[in-house]
Order: C-alpha cells, then sequence, then structure tokens
C-alpha cells in the first residue's frame, strides 16, 4: 500500500528522471565507474552523457519536485559535476585500434602552470 501511495505522490517529472538515473546507476555508471580499465581509457561517450545530466541540472531541467528526493539528488549532482570538470580537464580522446576513447592524462604530464608537457622522446 505504501509504494501506491509514493507513486501517486510522484510527479511524471520526477518518474523520468528516477528512471533516467537509475538507468545511469544500473549500466552506464557501473561500467564507468567499477567495471573498467583506465589505462586504456572511456568511450566518450559517458563523459558527453554524464556532462549533459550536469548541464540539464544546472539548467533547471533536470530536477525533482519532490523536496526530499532533491536534496539527495544535489548531493550526488555535486559529486558527479566534480568528476565531470576533473575528468574534462585531465582527458583528452586517443585512438586505440580502430577505436576512439577518452584517455587520462597522467598529472605527471602537466608543469605548474596546468599545462600539457609535449610527450619526451625517450
Amino acid at each position: 500500500m505504501s509504494e501506491e501511495v509514493i507513486y501517486r505522490a510522484s510527479t511524471p517529472n520526477d518518474i523520468r528522471l528516477g528512471r533516467e538515473i537509475f538507468a545511469y546507476g544500473t549500466w552506464n555508471f557501473r561500467e564507468l565507474l567499477k567495471d573498467h580499465d583506465y589505462h586504456r581509457g572511456i568511450h566518450p561517450r559517458f563523459l558527453t552523457e554524464a556532462s549533459l545530466l550536469v548541464s540539464e541540472t544546472e539548467l533547471g531541467i533536470a530536477h525533482f519536485q519532490d523536496g526530499r528526493v532533491q536534496k539527495k539528488y544535489l548531493d550526488f549532482f555535486e559529486r558527479l559535476k566534480a568528476f565531470v570538470d576533473y575528468f574534462g580537464m585531465h582527458s583528452s580522446p586517443e585512438r586505440f585500434g580502430s577505436v576512439m576513447l577518452q584517455s587520462v592524462i597522467p598529472a605527471s604530464h602537466f608543469n605548474e602552470m596546468n599545462e600539457c608537457r609535449p610527450a619526451s622522446s625517450s
């Protein structure tokens, strides 16, 4: 009975966004955060999808109307934004065989001005 009450109290917007985030948690973020070998890079779609969710939240498009859920979502959003910002600044597209992946640039490749150093020829 309580599940019906919660469902009825939810707005179509909350249900849509909840399903979208659930899909991320079930597949995309699991593969990205748990099941992935970062030595080879990730498919750029992960960064694109996460960036889109961050942008939609900042623009007020992606939000929960239920204040309790929105508060928890904003905590998740802050962490996702930090990840997207960090990964966006410290990665670049690289070709691995026939696939273009977004590869993390090691911190040792940056100088004190946070500029990428040219690759050494050693």
